[in-house]
């Protein structure tokens, strides 16, 4: 006989049988609908207190206290404030600082470079520089001066003393705090290498720059030495060269050209020979296609000791 207990079956009801499965899980599921209620209250909660967070920052914390200016230039700090458009009071982190350093190069035409920051906890800081006038074009009867970068400063009816004079470069507009239009990109591409190559020998006393020829290009030094460059080609060796030469001194110890001399100082070949021809009586006028004057009959062949 059989000692083990057998199972009777179920004989419930259907209905009853799925009832007593309901209620047997139920726990279970409240304690689930508990835990994502829980989880939605918590998550509420998060997203109140950080817009109560970013509402605080933006109406009380962050406010700009001081905007100080630093740098060198012919404006006044209020000047230079009012210009950027930035006001105290303004959120330092809503404040358009890139905005303002477009607002300041073009209102203040004379500011070269400029660079507007943020520094907490409520300070918006401007650093300006100068900018040099590196040229004058004549223009309809007036003079419009130029940065090295092509930034129009002013328009002058006379320019500053010991203005570099800009001749064959054609604009088209010119207003200034902005980039010039010229009529021509190939002048504009060389005249703002030519400034940029000045600028970067720091060959100062340089009177005049003449493109009117870009295969014959002429830099005329303290008003009495003419360096004729030649072509594009290799201008950064050419001017490096001339200031060596036009600066130096010979093996005898005299200045390679002397300071009241005059002429023609040819550096179109400097590259290849390694050597430039001065001619003291040579002179180059700006009309492009003639024969140049400095003959190597009459010219000296000069050096630069480098």
């Amino acid at each position: 006989m059989d000692q083990k207990r057998r199972r009777k079956p179920d004989t419930r009801p259907e209905t009853e049988r799925a009832r007593h499965a309901e209620s047997s899980g139920a726990p279970r599921v409240r304690h689930k609908k508990r835990k994502r209620r829980l989880r939605i209250f918590y998550v509420l909660l998060f997203l109140v207190v950080l817009g109560a967070a970013v509402t605080l920052s933006l109406t009380v914390l962050f406010q700009i206290h001081s905007i100080q200016v630093t740098g060198t230039s012919r404006y006044s700090q209020e000047q230079i404030i009012s210009a950027c458009g930035i006001q105290k009071g303004e959120n330092l982190f809503l404040a358009k600082t890139k905005q303002a350093e477009a607002s300041i190069g073009q209102k203040l035409p004379y500011i070269g470079s400029v660079k507007v920051s943020r520094r907490l906890p409520a300070e918006i800081s401007i650093q300006v520089e100068a900018a040099q006038v590196a040229g004058a074009v004549e223009t309809n009867g007036s003079y419009v001066l130029l940065n090295a970068s092509g930034k129009v400063l002013e328009q002058t009816k006379q320019p500053p003393e010991n203005t570099t004079m800009i001749v064959g470069l054609a604009l088209s507009s010119a207003a200034p705090g902005k980039q010039a239009v010229y009529k021509d990109d190939s002048s504009k591409a060389l005249y703002e290498q030519l400034a940029s190559l000045i600028k970067t020998h720091s060959l100062a006393s340089i009177t005049k720059i003449d493109i009117s020829d870009p295969y014959r290009i002429l830099m005329v030094y303290d008003d009495r030495v003419t360096m004729n460059l030649g072509s594009s080609a290799d201008l950064d060796y050419k001017i490096r060269f001339g200031k060596e030469i036009l600066t130096g001194k010979n093996d005898e110890g005299e200045d390679n050209i002397g300071k009241d001399e005059k002429g023609v100082l040819n550096l179109s070949s400097a590259k290849e020979d390694d050597r430039a021809y001065f001619d003291p009586n040579g002179v180059l006028s700006s009309a492009p296609a003639q024969a140049a004057s400095n003959s190597q009959a009459s010219s000296s062949s000069v050096s630069s000791g480098a």
